[in-house]
């Protein structure tokens, strides 16, 4: 969206022939989807570090600071998503709370 938005400003040539080609080589493959192997009967949330599915029933880590889920191999490690939790750790985590204080659920 900002590449010829890019080119509407008269950019250096260097720049606006790089601009062109990823515009092309962007309309030339308009698809970004890929396979991913899941059960969709099955309910599951994706872990945040290697993207495949944790079926319900199946042992989850979360970030002890947002409670994003992750396979278990992964505890120990700093959550992805937000760069503080640890995965597998104990915290209180993210709480929201309204102007009073108090705590909201």
């Amino acid at each position: 969206a900002h590449l010829p938005r890019l080119l509407e400003l008269n950019p250096k040539p260097e720049f606006a022939q790089t601009a062109r080609k990823v515009i092309q080589a962007c309309e030339s493959d308009l698809t970004d989807d890929f396979t991913m192997a899941y059960d969709e009967r099955n309910p599951f949330v994706v872990c945040n570090k290697s993207f495949v599915p944790i079926y319900r029933g199946s042992e989850i880590a979360y970030s002890s600071f947002c409670r994003a889920p992750y396979l278990p191999k992964f505890k120990g490690a700093v959550c992805e998503v937000d760069g503080i939790g640890q995965v597998g750790g104990e915290g209180t985590g993210f709480s929201e709370v309204d102007a009073d204080g108090k705590f909201l659920s």
